[in-house]
Parts: C-alpha cells; sequence; structure tokens
C-alpha cells in the first residue's frame, strides 16, 4: 500500500510555513507521494479566508522543486480544472478530485480524458452511487480512476470498511483509503486490507488551529506511525482469525 501525504490548507496561507513543511517532509525515511491542494480563488472568499489562498503557480511551482529534491510523486487535490499544460509543466503524476465535486463528471472526465491518474473522494457519498459511477466509466478510465473512502465521522462502526467490502463485492478493486478520524487506529486497520493507497492529512508540530486539524498527523509522528503500519500489518499476518467467526 502507498502512503500519500496531503497538506491540504495546512500551510494557512504562508509561504513560510509551507517551505518549513516540505523541508520536514524531506527527512522522513519511508517512500511517500505528496498532495497540495489547489482550490478555485471563489471558495476562499465565500469561506471568508482568503489568507489562506495561494496562487496556482506558485504552489504547482512547490511541488515541482520538492519532486526533484526527492524524486517523490507528486499531486493535486483539487475542485476546477487546472490547465494541462501547466500540469505537464510541472510534472503532476497524478489528480485528487475533493469529495464535494464527486458529482461533477465534467472535471472528472477532464482529467481522465488528459490520462491523469485520478482519485475521486467519495465523503458520505452512498456505496450504491460510487457503484453506479465505476459503471458509467469506459473500461480504460476505470483502469486510471480509483475510489477514496472518507467517511466524515468519529463513529468506531462507520469507518468505511463495510463500504469497501461491498465494492469488492461489486468487482471494484482500486479502492484507497483516506484517514478522517482523531487516532491512528483506521490506519492500522486500513492496512490489512489490500488496498491501492492511505490518504493522510499532516500538520506541522506547533500547536494551532489548522483548517485540517483534528483528523491530520503531525509530521514529526509519521516515521512512527509508518513503522507502527508496517509491525501491525507483519504480526497479524500470523494470525488465525478463524475465531473472530464464532
Amino acid at each position: 500500500m502507498n502512503i500519500i501525504l496531503e497538506i491540504g490548507l495546512n500551510h494557512i496561507g504562508s509561504i513560510h510555513k509551507l517551505n518549513q513543511i516540505l523541508n520536514n517532509l524531506c527527512i522522513l525515511k519511508f517512500k511517500f507521494s505528496l498532495t497540495l491542494q489547489l482550490i478555485d480563488q471563489k471558495f476562499f472568499i465565500k469561506n471568508k479566508i482568503s489568507n489562506y489562498y495561494l496562487p496556482e503557480k506558485v504552489l504547482l511551482k512547490k511541488l515541482y522543486n520538492f519532486k526533484k529534491r526527492t524524486s517523490n510523486h507528486i499531486g493535486i487535490a483539487t475542485n476546477y480544472k487546472v490547465e494541462s499544460s501547466l500540469l505537464s509543466k510541472y510534472k503532476i503524476d497524478f489528480i485528487k478530485i475533493l469529495s464535494s465535486n464527486f458529482d461533477d463528471q465534467d472535471l472528472i472526465d477532464y482529467y481522465l480524458k488528459n490520462s491523469f491518474k485520478t482519485y475521486i473522494s467519495t465523503g458520505k457519498i452512498s456505496t450504491n452511487n460510487i457503484i453506479q459511477k465505476h459503471n458509467n466509466f469506459k473500461k480504460k478510465y476505470q483502469k486510471l480512476s480509483s475510489f477514496i473512502i472518507t467517511d466524515f465521522n468519529n463513529k468506531p462502526n462507520q469507518l468505511g470498511f463495510e463500504k469497501i467490502n461491498k465494492l469488492r463485492q461489486n468487482n471494484i478493486s482500486k479502492i484507497s483509503y483516506g484517514i478522517h478520524y482523531e487516532n491512528n487506529f483506521p490506519g492500522y486497520l486500513s492496512s490489512l486490507m489490500c488496498l491501492d493507497n492511505l490518504f493522510i492529512y499532516i500538520k506541522p508540530k506547533e500547536k494551532f488551529n489548522y483548517p485540517d486539524n483534528l483528523h491530520a498527523l503531525k509530521i514529526n509522528s509519521l516515521n512512527r506511525f509508518y513503522e507502527e503500519i508496517v509491525y501491525s500489518k507483519k504480526i497479524l499476518k500470523e494470525i488465525n482469525f478463524k475465531w473472530l467467526k464464532k
């Protein structure tokens, strides 16, 4: 399972903070991909958070330089059509469609038609709607697309794993998981389910009410988290689960 770290808007519109985050990520001891959110400026104005906005080309250039520095794959999480020429220029590897744009088929098709690996966040979208969207894709788009299961709640019995099982029963194999929970427990569970990717929001270690705060992991805890995932997977592979069926 691949790890995809998401800065989101946790740079809080500060180039200095963004540079700090990127520098800290360079010392991680495991391989990962990285995303930044490129959101239409109207969103920031509407939600009165214009101070969090950074220009498109600034963010793309930061990602590009990070890729040159680390050789890690890079992607954008977005709600609008970024010019494909810019994405090619800055060597963007993949796209994440925000859950708020799940029904924006025109947006999704735009990136798929340009042959970008596209992850579609599902949020509170029903399992049936996910299955329907997958079945409506052309076969070549099914190969390029992957659904991210990200249920936005803190109830242990509603973390999206039942949804993953139903998708698999309907022959949907390209599934990723996004942690939106206040502790690491879902991350450990998801590592055992042979998923494509684990999406993890991250934040600096300094205390602050970040836009993605409660469900984000501090960067200085990521090495330990990754080690625990690897260890948990190794140990649980050796356990006989037959007793769970009794």
